[in-house]
């Protein structure tokens, strides 16, 4: 009985620390995809600023703005 009531606590700490190893994996997870959204909106503004800074400078040029 020793052996598997020692079996069953094995199983028990391992499937514990699995468990907290996939909270802190999922935990990362949400962070580095958080950060990415903010990169992937920032890039968003990022190309609007550039296409208005490409008008601004055509229309200082005096060329037609390509669209």
């Amino acid at each position: 009985m020793t052996k598997y009531r020692d079996d069953r606590d094995a199983l028990r700490h391992r499937a514990e620390a699995l468990d907290e190893a996939l909270q802190r994996a999922e935990a990362k997870l949400a962070e580095a995809q958080a950060k990415l959204d903010a990169h992937e909106r920032k890039d968003v503004e990022d190309e609007k600023r550039v296409t208005e800074l490409r008008q601004e400078v055509a229309e200082l040029r005096g060329v037609p703005v390509e669209q």
